[in-house]
């Protein structure tokens, strides 16, 4: 067999070939690209999504800000209405208590105990004034502890974000 013989026979394999490989090239480029511009495409949409998320968050904390600082002012003109009311005796403060239903035949107080009915005592205004101020003393406690572990929760947050 003659070299160009061969030549002839191999030259249109090498050209289907490299015809080929630009084609496969060509159409891995293309691919590529279109890969790259759908992943851009998903970051963005995905980053407008997290920033209205965000916006919608930060209303919603505003919001609610708003509102705690509404029920704390209702809150500290209630309890000074109540301080006002007990001191000027036109408020009340009565407990529950074991109250005697009928006096026995007999005199015995543990046999008077078994028909006991529940009623109320009146509580002297000093008396209740000292109980209204501890009560609102713990509330108000309990209240700035909260808002103590809010803030602490509010940095934890922040640091977990950041990761």
């Amino acid at each position: 067999m003659s070299p160009f013989l061969l030549l002839k026979i191999a030259i249109p394999f090498i050209l289907v070939g490299l015809c080929g490989f630009a084609y496969h090239h060509a159409y891995q480029s293309g691919f590529d690209q279109a890969t790259s511009l759908f992943e851009k495409k998903q970051l963005q949409a995905t980053q407008a999504h997290n920033d209205k998320l965000n916006a919608e968050r930060a209303g919603f904390q505003a919001t609610m800000e708003e509102l705690d600082q509404r029920y704390k002012g209702l809150h500290d003109v209630k309890l000074k209405n109540d301080a006002v009311l007990l001191s000027l005796q036109s408020k009340r403060l009565s407990i529950p208590a074991r109250c005697p239903a009928h006096a026995t035949e007999s005199g015995n107080p543990a046999a008077a105990s078994v028909g006991d009915d529940y009623g109320s005592a009146e509580l002297e205004p000093a008396f209740a004034e000292n109980i209204f101020r501890v009560t609102t003393d713990g509330d108000t406690a309990i209240s700035q502890m909260n808002l103590r572990l809010q803030t602490c929760i509010d940095a934890y947050d922040a640091v977990r974000n950041l990761e």
